[in-house]
């Protein structure tokens, strides 16, 4: 419980006066998802972490990248410079 009131409390992040100062706002979406119990449920699944961490991965090496947003990234991907979805 410590650590959902913890969550709660970081919400703050998300008015203007404070998200002015966010680097990485895609923290402010997992602060949202971490609100939610399945989610923080799924993450203590280690294939489900790393699927998420690799889908955040790839976001951030090509962020331009638009072709398709709900494309899901494979595995294992290779370490070139070429978008696999």
């Amino acid at each position: 419980p410590e650590f959902v009131n913890y969550l709660k409390y970081l919400k703050y992040w998300q008015r203007p006066e404070y998200a002015r100062f966010i680097v990485y706002p895609h923290a402010l979406a997992f602060l949202d998802l971490l609100q939610q119990k399945t989610f923080r449920e799924e993450m203590k699944r280690v294939d489900e972490a790393t699927r998420i961490h690799e889908l955040q991965y790839h976001h951030w090496r090509w962020p331009n990248y638009q072709e398709d947003s709900t494309a899901v990234v494979p595995a294992h991907s290779t370490n070139d410079d070429s978008p696999r979805m």
